[in-house]
This record gives C-alpha cells, structure tokens and sequence, in this order.
C-alpha cells in the first residue's frame, strides 16, 4: 500500500538507488506514476507493504517501507530490484551507480565521478563542507537526518587525500 513518508515509522526501511545521470521532470513524473502503481500492489508472503517513495536531487529513487506493518522479505525485496531494473530499461539508465556521487553547488545536483574526488578537492571545485548525498542511509530517521552530508562527514572523505579533520 502506498503511503506519505510522513505516515512511516522512524524506523523504516529505505533504500536509495543512485541513476546514472540526471532525471527530467517529466521522467520524474512518470517514474513517480510507476513507483507508485508498483507499491500499490507491493507484498511480503502475502502481506501487504506499507511503503513510500520520493525522487530526489534528480537522480535518486528512494523507497521506503514501513517493517512494524509488514516486513520486506528477500522475495519482495528481489521482486523490487527487478521492478528497478525494469524502470532503467524503459528510461534507459543505470539505477545501481555505485562510482558516481551527487554533491550540491548552489543548490543544483552535480555528478561527480568517483575518480574524479581527489582532482575536484584539489582544485577547491569540493570542499570539506560541500554537502553530499549519503545513498547508505538505512531508515528513515537516517535519511531526514543524514541524507545530505558534509564531505568531511560522510563515507567518502576515506578516498580523500588531505582532508581536513572529521569534527
């Protein structure tokens, strides 16, 4: 069943999936559209899931379940991954971006590769407080809180040589 983040438990499931380059809007509605037909009808052995779903900074899908109504199983949570695959597919992307982060500049989502850290940092494009998203925030209190990071703060500051010291 589809619910509002606002409705879910501090304690719910969430997994971020990170697209290969960014969304347009009218992807984003359409996607949204998908997300949400696919969580209507969304179940763990039968049960149905309590769950939300929000696109954020262009390029992440986030879902949520609420596990004190019903647990995600590893069927539904199998059964999720293929839904995901299915949706890059038809948009033609990559959901499981793993060596591409997003940092804000002025607002706006950029995409920087995981090769391309050190240079960016040394050139001062990033700096220790460039905020970044966190795709390994787990529930949900973890994403309203730590979604956005400091670099300095968040997992990538081991790949970065010369940072400045975590506060």
């Amino acid at each position: 069943m589809v619910a509002s983040i606002d409705d879910l438990s501090a304690t719910s499931r969430v997994w971020v999936y990170n697209i290969d380059r960014l969304l347009s809007e009218s992807e984003i509605q359409s996607l949204n559209h998908d997300l949400n037909r696919f969580l209507k009808d969304w179940t763990a052995h039968s049960d149905k899931l309590k769950a939300a779903c929000k696109i954020r900074f262009l390029r992440h899908i986030v879902i949520m379940v609420d596990e004190n109504i019903a647990s995600a199983s590893g069927c539904s949570i199998d059964a999720s991954v293929r839904f995901i695959n299915k949706l890059g597919q038809h948009y033609s992307f990559d959901a499981f971006d793993r060596l591409n982060y997003t940092y804000l500049s002025g607002g706006d989502p950029i995409i920087i590769s995981h090769y391309d850290l050190q240079e960016a940092y040394d050139n001062q494009v990033i700096a220790d407080d460039t905020q970044f998203v966190n795709p390994l925030v787990k529930s949900k209190a973890e994403y309203q809180n730590d979604f956005l990071v400091p670099l300095k703060n968040s997992f990538l500051n081991r790949f970065i040589d010369n940072l400045a010291p975590k506060k």
